[in-house]
């Protein structure tokens, strides 16, 4: 969520071309800067440029600690949101972003860099000003203004390059020479670093926490991981990385199954290298394991016991795509939480196995939300399938007059899109080397022809045609897999009561806000579910 703080200054008499809204964005890269006075420094400035130009000032969350190398910070950060925002017209048009640099917004190679800046500039109608120098970017750039905005953009990459390749190039010689390197950040949950000693020592109580895990698994065959999952969030013990940046809320079978296999608790160490690809953060094995590198936790004897064997694996079970016909679409209304299909070994009176929706919380032990899946499913499908769509006709109709507000948003889309895209073409046209922002060109035809057709689609008399859910063929795999497709296709969530009687359903199409009982097959709209 976007939060602001709000500072309102004195000047009566704006900028010609804008209005008097303004936005500062603050960000460093590394959290250590924390304790100086970058994001007050940042601010400051902001402060007092917003003071003089009489503009109502917003000041955005910062991104602590957040690069701006790999675009991190306009993916998942707060700049993200106010981009977003922005997209979606929730920033009036003329508005002025204040940054101390154009390598606040991002230090990526210079064409996402400028694509994104162009984007903000002549797409949304935001003014960009970097406070370095009072430079302000607006619609339409010139050739001048776009010339020197790709210089100061490409001059913060390589900047940005150069320092990467050093602090590898250290990291390789240090590894070459055999030196233990003291990153705290590889160091695993159990082992903390000593500065003065520079060596890694164990937490005794972790240790015994990660022997206990290990001994756990070699008595179950390697198996056992939800089980000891439970128990370990029942008994409120705290993860393994709880001292970490962002620690795990829980236990989790996958976190069990991970530490089963990391062969760090023998004292081996695999070396590897970070890249970031669309923001996030993909690790590279670089090198082989090096032994002795961590102290050792356990025996190689109990590592090899909790390893689960090829044969100990259930041959013949089916697979759980076709098992749950609504996996992942399932949500608890006593706990918030998504659904999973579990089966809990209990068994009919016939020896058929018994399975369940089961509540995520409910498997991290924060829960009691589980309901018995096969009358679960027998009921919804009977319900989906005695569904006559006809009555939701008028429904369908009235959801469809709602498009006003959108096609007011996309006419305001459209003509953004159109200016910039004629801007970009006068910039292309007055210098040839600017050839990386062609693709840009493309895609704000692209762009243009998308809200075109969508206007076109919700301009057309609304006749909805809906069609009923088939749900054949629930007896083979093929069959369940196609109906699965089928009701995720129609239904975004289905909202579960505390007994799986009644649900609610979030959909983009005539199935949105029905709530039904699933007992008596009655349904009605507009009105929640009382777990």
């Amino acid at each position: 969520m976007l939060e602001m703080t709000t500072n309102p200054s004195s000047s009566e008499n704006p900028p010609t071309g804008t209005n008097t809204q303004a936005f500062s964005y603050a960000r460093f890269s590394d959290k250590r800067q924390s304790a100086g006075d970058s994001i007050t420094r940042q601010r400051s400035k902001a402060r007092v440029y917003a003071a003089l130009k009489g503009y109502i000032l917003h000041e955005l969350p910062a991104d602590e600690g957040v690069s701006a190398h790999h675009g991190r910070n306009s993916l998942t950060g707060h700049l993200a949101d106010f981009i977003a925002k922005a997209r979606n017209a929730e920033i009036p048009i003329g508005s002025t972003l204040l940054v101390e640099n154009l390598d606040r917004l991002s230090r990526e190679r210079l064409a996402r860099a400028a694509t994104m800046l162009l984007e903000l500039v002549e797409d949304c109608g935001v003014n960009v000003v970097t406070l370095h120098n009072e430079k302000v970017y607006h619609s339409p750039m010139g050739l001048v203004d776009a010339v020197q905005a790709l210089l100061e953009i490409d001059l913060a990459h390589q900047e940005s390059v150069k320092k990467g390749e050093r602090v590898k190039a250290a990291w390789k010689r240090a590894r070459e020479s055999g030196q233990i390197l003291h990153n705290h950040n590889l160091a695993p949950g159990w082992l903390q670093k000593n500065n003065e000693k520079k060596i890694w020592e164990i937490i005794p109580e972790k240790e015994k926490l990660v022997v206990r895990i290990f001994e756990f698994l070699a008595n179950h065959n390697g198996g056992g991981m939800y089980q000891l999952a439970g128990i370990l969030n029942e008994e409120g013990v705290p993860p393994l990385n709880e001292h970490r940046r962002n620690p795990a809320k829980g236990w989790h079978a996958s976190a069990i199954d991970k530490l089963r296999l990391s062969r760090s608790v023998l004292g081996e160490f695999c070396p590897g290298t970070v890249e970031f690809v669309e923001g996030r953060r993909i690790r590279k094995v670089i090198e082989k394991p090096r032994a002795n590198y961590f102290p050792t936790i356990i025996t190689e004897d109990l590592w090899a016991r909790a390893q689960r064997p090829n044969n100990a694996r259930r041959a013949g079970r089916p697979s759980l795509t076709t098992k749950n016909l609504f996996r992942g679409i399932v949500w608890s209304e006593v706990d918030g939480t998504r659904m999973i299909h579990r089966g809990h070994g209990e068994k009919t009176k016939s020896g058929r196995g018994i399975s369940y929706l089961v509540s995520a919380a409910t498997v991290m032990k924060h829960s009691a939300h589980r309901i018995r899946y096969e009358l679960f499913e027998q009921r919804l499908v009977w319900f989906l399938k005695s569904l006559k769509p006809d009555l939701f006709i008028t429904r369908a109709a009235v959801r469809t007059d709602k498009h006003a507000a959108e096609r007011i948003q996309l006419e305001q889309s459209l003509r953004q899109a159109q200016r910039a895209h004629e801007n970009l073409l006068q910039i292309i046209e007055a210098a040839e080397d600017l050839t990386e922002i062609v693709p840009r060109i493309r895609e704000r035809k692209a762009k243009i022809n998308e809200i075109n057709a969508r206007l076109n689609e919700i301009n057309r008399p609304c006749a909805p045609t809906l069609a009923p859910l088939a749900l054949h063929d629930l007896a083979t795999s093929d069959g369940r897999e196609k109906a699965r497709h089928e009701v995720a296709a129609l239904i975004d969530r289905i909202w579960v009561s505390a007994d799986g009687a009644q649900v609610r359903f979030e959909s983009p199409h005539w199935l949105h806000g029905l709530n039904a009982d699933l007992t008596n097959g009655t349904f009605d709209f507009g009105h929640e579910i009382a777990g």
